[in-house]
C-alpha cells in the first residue's frame, strides 16, 4: 500500500492533525505562500488530462538532469536506477522480446547515453526533452500497472507537441528561477529520488523527488498555486519515514548520512519555492506518534499476509 493511499485512509486523521498550515510556510521570493501573489510564467495549455501526468514526471527527470549538470558531485546518480527502467522491463514482458520491444530497448539505451552527454556539458536541450517524455511514459506504465495487453507501443514512442512545448517553457523557468537563483552550487549535496529503507518498502516503495543541501523538495507542475493538504501530508510523511528509518538504524535509507532540515515545494509554473523548517526537536512528539501508528500498521499487514 502506498503512502498516498495511507494518507487518504488509515493515516488521514493523524496527518490532518500534524501537518503545518498554509501560514507556516514561507517562500524564497518573500511572497505569501500558496497565494495569488504568484506570477504564472508557464501557462497551463494542456488539453489532454493524461498529458499533465506525463509533463509532471518528465519535468522531474529534466530537473534532476539539469541539477546534475550544475554540480561537481556524482552525476551518474541522476540517470541510474530510474523508475523508467522498471517500465522498460514491464514492456519487455508484455512484448515478449518482439521487434517492437527491441525498438523500445534501443530508444532507452540511446536516451541514457544522451543524458550522460547532457549532464557532462554537451547534448542539446531539444533531445533531452524528448527523452524525458519517453522515460515519463515508461515510468507511468510501471506506476499505474497498465495491463500489458493495453500498452500502446506507438503511443509510447510518440512525442506530443503540447507536452513538448509545455516542457520547453517549464525548463526555461526552472533554469531562471531555480538554477540561476543560487539554490544549486557546484558543491551542493544532492540525492535523487531518495527512499527510506524498510520504512519506504512498507509504503509501497515511497520515494521523494530530490534532496538538496538539507532540503527535501517535491516538484509540482500544477496550474493552481493554492495549498493542498494531501501534498503537504505526503512530503511531511517522507520526513517522518526518514526519522523512523534513522531511529531503526536502517542503513538502506538513502539519507542515512544526511539530515532533512526543511521540506519544500517547487511550483514549476510559477518559479516559486514554498518551504517549512523541520527538526527532530520540534517534531519529537509527532515522530513518536507516527512510529506507533506506522509499526502498528506494519504488524497488521504482516499478520494478514500470514492468514
Amino acid at each position: 500500500m502506498s503512502l498516498t493511499t495511507l494518507i487518504n485512509g488509515e493515516f488521514k486523521a493523524f496527518f490532518k492533525e500534524v501537518i503545518p498550515s498554509k501560514k507556516e510556510f514561507k517562500t524564497f521570493s518573500g511572497k505569501s505562500a500558496f497565494s495569488k501573489e504568484y506570477v504564472q510564467y508557464a501557462e497551463y495549455k494542456l488539453k489532454n488530462p493524461y498529458n499533465s501526468t506525463i509533463v509532471g514526471t518528465a519535468f522531474d527527470y529534466l530537473a534532476r538532469w539539469t541539477i546534475a549538470k550544475n554540480i561537481n558531485g556524482i552525476k551518474e546518480d541522476s540517470y541510474s536506477k530510474l523508475i523508467a527502467e522498471h517500465g522498460l522491463k514491464y514492456c519487455e514482458r508484455a512484448a515478449n522480446r518482439n521487434k517492437k520491444y527491441n525498438i523500445i530497448q534501443k530508444k532507452y539505451d540511446d536516451g541514457i547515453k544522451n543524458v550522460e552527454r547532457f549532464v557532462n556539458e554537451s547534448s542539446n536541450g531539444t533531445d533531452i526533452i524528448k527523452i524525458a517524455i519517453f522515460f515519463a511514459k515508461l515510468e507511468n506504465i510501471w506506476r499505474s500497472r497498465v495491463p500489458r495487453f493495453c500498452i500502446d507501443i506507438e503511443k509510447l514512442l510518440e512525442v506530443e507537441k503540447e507536452v513538448f512545448d509545455d516542457l520547453v517553457v517549464l525548463l526555461e523557468v526552472f533554469q531562471t528561477k531555480f538554477i540561476n537563483s543560487g539554490i544549486i552550487t557546484p558543491e551542493s549535496i544532492v540525492v535523487y529520488n531518495p527512499t527510506f529503507g524498510d520504512a519506504s518498502y512498507f509504503c509501497g516503495g515511497a520515494d521523494a523527488d530530490i534532496y538538496i543541501d538539507g532540503t527535501l523538495y517535491d516538484f509540482k507542475c500544477t496550474k493552481r498555486e493554492g495549498y493542498v493538504w494531501k501534498d503537504v501530508a505526503q512530503i511531511l510523511g517522507y520526513y517522518l519515514l526518514d526519522c523512523i528509518s534513522k531511529d531503526s538504524k536502517d542503513r538502506e535509507n538513502d539519507l542515512d548520512k544526511y539530515e532533512i532540515r526543511r521540506i519544500a515545494f517547487y511550483k514549476a509554473r510559477f518559479g516559486e519555492v514554498e518551504y517549512y523548517d523541520v527538526s527532530r526537536e520540534s517534531y519529537s512528539q509527532t515522530i513518536k506518534e507516527f512510529e506507533k501508528i506506522f509499526w502498528k500498521y506494519v504488524r497488521k499487514r504482516e499478520i494478514l499476509k500470514m492468514i
